[in-house]
């Protein structure tokens, strides 16, 4: 371990004003450290605010402060009262930029790149922008702070902002997955359906595998799956075998989990969780039934499995839904999910656990460029990244990957294949990934046009103005409610009735554009939810589901009940592509989960 290595692991552990000032002091000869006391301007949440240091480049200024947060962190806590006090440390300071460690009670701490947005050669008075870190010191989770903070010279307020640059990480994400894509295409084998080649199957097969490891992989990250099901020395105690060339893992821990846990209800007695078995005569008791336990046979502890997969909650809506029917012959198999002998799925070990090496896939990218290519197990690529499940804004982002990396990578990697000559698939598909920015602006204006007409009543002769207010009702910088009682009653009752349609939704980069600013805009117009709540309770004549839907708003964050009734309400999307609409229900269930408290 080098000595910048120690230092950073030192702060990581023991988070403190002295072990900050050495790692940044070893980071940049220049930086000169400090000890002020800055004015604490909550002190219901900070115990002290502290200026440590500073450093003055060429053309910008940046300050470092500390400050202690009497409670626990975690992701969610405490985001919106840090991001104010660095904003007012920034005025006061009269500073470009600056670094902001607020620690928590329980050690955890975020490191924040506040900065000011330039428009020109002015800046704005209100609009910063915050990238985040959010360290814990025993998580295994810290990887992606650990080589962005470390590779940083932290000699220009560029170099600083790369290192807490999101699109630098996807960038560099993405790129190994596209790597473990290619490699992975030479090696897996799904089964031959509807005269399908392996060049027009085995894509779209492998890319639906990806998304649904990545999605699992969201929710190990809110401790809803257990961290054993992908741990290497875990896994090889509970299978009878992990050799590099059989299929073990994908077979009896990947497939199990999710076909026959996620899509099975959990303790229900009537459908339990559990192996299938076999009748009398030696044959399948539970053929073509697809939330029964496969592979037994491969277990060396078939309940130590069991026990994992108990805890896993039940996801409906068909997400997890295994493909395969053998209602009718002959048999379609897309998954694979049978532990029958003539069973032709095959997805290697080494594909998830392989170490890394060098790959020839100048082929498959159609470039002479890529024959040495880095390519490793798909569960080692994922562990060396950090997952987030807040999902970010425009203003506010957190240096991991987010929700939102599903849709990029899935339109990215679908386009990057055509089926039959192994170019580019864009031209063919239309699959293009909008960046966030474009989708912003889409939903604003497309937003502003509907509540302006839904505003007439209301403002009469003030259509001049009208369009400011509804910005700012659309702003994340813009805080509180523009509207009065009235006018709030009616952009109310418009976001309840609005229905949105995206007739190419891709993998729901519109549609989830359209949700985030919707459940903005009723966070400012009905902070306590009262209004929104309400007129979801009239629609329903059953007590028990308003009992139900009460329950939903009132136990879970606030976004929670917002999000799920807008969802089923509001918003809808369509695509020529299934998978495209697939990935667009997981984004949606991964944004629901990100506001569900967990039991």
């Amino acid at each position: 371990m080098t000595e910048n290595e120690q230092l950073l692991q030192n702060l990581i552990q023991n988070c403190s004003e002295e072990t900050a000032k050495a790692f940044f002091r070893r980071k940049n000869v220049h930086f000169k450290a400090q000890n002020e006391a800055l004015e604490n301007a909550d002190p219901e949440r900070f115990s002290n605010i502290w200026k440590i240091g500073r450093l003055d480049f060429e053309a910008d200024t940046v300050v470092f402060a500390f400050a202690e947060v009497k409670a626990d962190l975690s992701e969610r806590t405490c985001r919106k009262a840090q991001f104010e006090a660095a904003r007012k440390i920034l005025r006061a300071e009269n500073a470009d930029a600056g670094l902001f460690l607020f620690k928590g009670a329980n050690g955890a701490f975020r490191l924040s790149l506040v900065y000011k947005a330039y428009q020109g050669t002015k800046a704005e008075l209100s609009p910063y922008r915050r990238f985040t870190y959010f360290v814990q010191p025993d998580s295994t989770g810290n990887t992606t702070f650990k080589r962005q903070i470390d590779r940083c010279a932290f000699d220009s307020l560029e170099a600083i902002k790369q290192a807490f640059s999101i699109e630098a990480v996807s960038k560099e994400f993405y790129r190994e997955l596209s790597n473990w894509y290619f490699w992975a295409l030479k090696h897996i084998h799904f089964p031959k359906q509807n005269n399908l080649s392996d060049a027009e199957r085995n894509p779209v097969c492998t890319i639906r595998l990806i998304t649904r490891l990545m999605f699992v992989w969201f929710m190990k990250q809110m401790k809803l799956i257990p961290d054993g099901l992908f741990d290497r020395e875990n896994v090889s105690r509970m299978l009878q075998s992990l050799e590099p060339d059989e299929s073990t893992y994908y077979k009896a821990v990947l497939q199990n989990l999710f076909f026959a846990t996620l899509n099975t209800e959990m303790d229900n007695p009537k459908v339990p969780r559990r192996f299938r078995y076999k009748n009398e005569q030696g044959g399948d008791g539970h053929f073509g039934i697809h939330n029964v336990y496969r592979y037994e046979e491969l277990f060396s502890k078939p309940d130590t499995a069991l026990e994992l997969f108990k805890t896993v909650p039940f996801l409906n809506g068909g997400l997890f839904e295994c493909l395969d029917r053998v209602e009718i012959k002959p048999y379609v198999r897309i998954d694979g999910f049978s532990d029958r002998k003539d069973n032709e799925l095959t997805v290697p070990n080494f594909l998830f656990f392989g170490g890394e090496h060098i790959e020839d896939l100048s082929e498959s990218y159609g470039d002479t460029k890529r024959k040495k290519e880095k390519v490793s197990g798909l569960l080692d690529i994922l562990s060396r990244y950090n997952f987030t499940v807040i999902e970010n804004t425009p203003h506010e982002s957190e240096v991991a990957l987010d929700p939102e990396l599903l849709g990029m990578v899935f339109e990215n990697l679908l386009a990057a294949y055509n089926p039959e000559t192994g170019a580019t698939a864009r031209k063919q598909t239309g699959s293009f990934y909008t960046p966030r920015e474009i989708v912003s602006y889409m939903v604003d204006e497309s937003l502003i046009a509907y509540l302006k007409t839904a505003l007439q009543s209301e403002i009469g002769n003030q259509k001049s103005e009208i369009e400011s207010r509804l910005r700012d009702l659309l702003s994340y910088d813009a805080e509180g409610n523009p509207f009065n009682e009235s006018e709030t009653g009616a952009l109310i009752a418009a976001v309840d009735a609005c229905k949105i349609i995206d007739p190419a939704c891709g993998s729901g980069a519109f549609p989830m554009g359209v949700l985030h600013k919707l459940v903005l805009i009723l966070s400012k117009l009905d902070p306590g939810n009262e209004g929104f709540l309400q007129k979801q309770i009239e629609k329903l004549d059953d007590v028990i589901l308003r009992d139900e839907l009460t329950r939903n708003f009132k136990e879970n964050y606030d976004d929670y009940g917002r999000k799920l009734c807008l969802i089923e309400n509001c918003i809808y999307g369509v695509d020529i592509q299934p998978i495209a609409c697939q990935i667009s229900k997981l984004r949606f269930f991964i944004s629901l989960l990100c506001d569900q408290k967990t039991d």
